[in-house]
């Protein structure tokens, strides 16, 4: 044993004692790992095989001494680690829902691909994730398995179980791959707890893996029996658990069945057992919707094709919406023929991509069916849109993301968007919403409506010919005017049976523009120069823009109590704005 000793430390060297402390274990560390290996090769060890004194920092102490105060042991540590794993990578982070697994398991398989790729030269879109469910012995596993580049030994049972700890942005993965990393490996798992979501579908749990340039012989399994509370075995790959190839297989016996409530194909408008449910292929296209790596499904005799690498970006508008939805009421597919045509991707000039969507206005008929995706994965709902944006996230569980659109694009997205709403069969009432989704976005409106007025919608220009002749409007902020008993002399039913508006008065919309909110923080609102300084921003902003350009001044706006319809020849009077040209001296 070696035996190191030297002056004391005062309190004010403390960190240099801790130093030395860290320096003498790694020391005695690497004396046992020679010392082990010389041993296996029957070669005479070296006379010093480890380090005196490192086993705790009061043992030290008595050999290097310290002065003034005392070295404990006050590091960090988990005591009950499987325990924290149950806690942080399970439904306590990502919920109950089971799809998440499959998401997690599918991610960390696309990773994988993406790796062999660069390492070995392959196409961008080369390579397949199976995902299949098979009985066995009246159970039901799930396996997840890719032709990627596989783990080793070491890696299978260190890096994949270092709980918290990333492989791919980690030292690991610089001694596994060398050069991986600089040759551009962006992966999607950032956190180091993905795999530990397989848990939240079974205890009994198999990785059989081989690496891309390893032997047959090489292929090893790593078997969970009863979850993470006992520790698993690593074994050689048994011949019907055999890989035809290099890559990984996640394998898991599912704990509740499929087709009940919290099963893996459960219909989640059902709360009743049923003999069939969602399709396996449904579930994981809605789970990846815009992977860059070819998904193959596998469910008992039938065989499928999830998704294609990036077919995304070319598949039919309808189809891509459906993908993002597939458990919509019949009623709500109605909306995917409607808005499928309207699919136009987000570009810049240099041609990078940032999503494929249209503007979905909403309404209790449609349903809304954009996505914010990170790495190909579903992670965030956009109202109001259908569709894909590519987004980033920094949450653990990726609920919550940003779309990375840049302002300009999603302008001029927009203002694309307005003229194909314009041409959509929907009512004028969604026209209007969706001029305000466009408003949002900082697009231009173009004839999409503005105001309403004698229950017609209104565009700019049509506002414009009617004011061109006047002096003064009556403005009535929202669609609709309700029942005021203390206003109004008349019985609630004559009220609502009878009111008719003023064909005078202009009715200015009031509908919902929140597409996102990650936090405190509303997109599209949050993007820096997203709306021109003389772009609308709301109803008003658009009808007094109209107002100054027609009478060339700045509009006099006043609030005055006003006629604004009539019950049966009774006056219903209210609050308004009442807009007028000043006059010229």
């Amino acid at each position: 044993m070696l035996i190191y000793t030297g002056p004391a430390f005062d309190v004010e060297d403390a960190e240099a004692w801790w130093l030395c402390f860290d320096t003498l274990g790694m020391i005695d560390r690497e004396l046992r790992s020679v010392h082990s290996l010389l041993d296996t090769y029957a070669i005479p060890p070296l006379r010093a095989t480890g380090v005196k004194g490192v086993g705790s920092p009061d043992t030290l102490a008595q050999y290097i001494p310290t002065e003034r105060w005392r070295p404990v042991n006050t590091g960090l540590r988990v005591s009950d680690v499987p325990g924290l794993v149950e806690l942080f990578g399970g439904e306590r982070l990502y919920g109950s829902d089971p799809t998440v697994a499959v998401r997690e398991l599918i991610q960390n398989a696309a990773d994988a691909i993406r790796a062999r790729r660069i390492l070995t030269d392959l196409g961008p879109e080369v390579g397949t994730i199976v995902v299949k469910l098979r009985k066995q012995n009246d159970e039901t596993w799930l396996d997840v398995e890719d032709d990627g580049v596989g783990m080793s030994a070491a890696v299978l049972t260190g890096a994949l179980l270092d709980f918290g700890r990333p492989f791919w942005q980690g030292v690991g993965v610089r001694q596994e791959f060398p050069g991986l990393i600089s040759k551009g490996m962006k992966p999607t798992g950032r956190y180091g707890i993905g795999f530990f979501s397989v848990f939240m579908l079974g205890d009994s749990v198999k990785v059989t893996t081989r690496r891309y340039d390893a032997g047959v012989s090489e292929t090893h399994t790593l078997e969970f029996r009863k979850g993470l509370r006992v520790r698993p075995i690593l074994r050689e790959a048994s011949r019907d658990e055999a890989l035809h190839g290099p890559g990984t297989r996640v394998s898991v016996k599912l704990s509740i069945p499929p087709h009940v409530p919290r099963g893996l194909l459960h219909h989640r408008l059902s709360s009743v057992k049923t003999e069939t449910g969602i399709p396996l292929c449904e579930v994981v296209a809605g789970v990846a919707p815009s992977l860059d790596v070819t998904i193959e499904v596998e469910e008992g005799t039938s065989k499928a094709v999830a998704v294609k690498a990036k077919d995304w970006r070319r598949i039919d508008g309808k189809e891509l919406l459906f993908r993002i939805d597939p458990q919509a009421a019949p009623s709500e597919k109605q909306s995917s023929d409607i808005f499928g045509a309207n699919l136009r991707p987000l570009q810049d000039s240099a041609g990078r991509f940032f999503g494929r969507a249209c503007i979905q206005p909403g309404d209790r008929h449609f349903s809304t069916r954009g996505l914010v995706t990170v790495g190909g994965f579903k992670s965030a709902d956009l109202n109001h849109f259908g569709g894909i944006l590519l987004g980033d996230t920094q949450a653990v569980a990726r609920d919550v993301a940003i779309p990375i659109v840049p302002a300009n694009v999603l302008r001029a997205w927009a203002t694309e968007q307005a003229e194909l709403l314009a041409k959509t069969r929907i009512s004028d009432r969604l026209k209007a919403h969706g001029t305000a989704v466009v408003m949002a976005l900082g697009g231009e409106v173009g004839i999409l409506p503005i105001v309403i007025r004698d229950e017609d919608y209104l565009n700019a220009q049509m506002v414009t010919e009617i004011v061109s002749t006047a002096s003064e409007i009556d403005v009535y902020s929202g669609v609709k005017i309700e029942f005021d008993e203390d206003e109004d002399d008349v019985h609630p039913r004559e009220f609502r049976l009878h009111f008719k508006p003023s064909s005078e008065l202009f009715f200015l919309p009031e509908f919902s523009q929140g597409i996102l909110r990650v936090g405190s923080q509303n997109w599209p609102g949050c993007l820096p120069n997203l709306c021109p300084p003389d772009s609308p921003k709301c109803f008003r902003d658009a009808l007094e823009q109209v107002l100054w350009k027609v009478w060339n001044v700045e509009p006099v706006c006043e609030e005055e109590e006003r006629i604004v319809g009539k019950v049966q020849g009774h006056a219903i009077r209210r609050a308004v704005d009442v807009y007028s040209k000043p006059s010229s001296h």
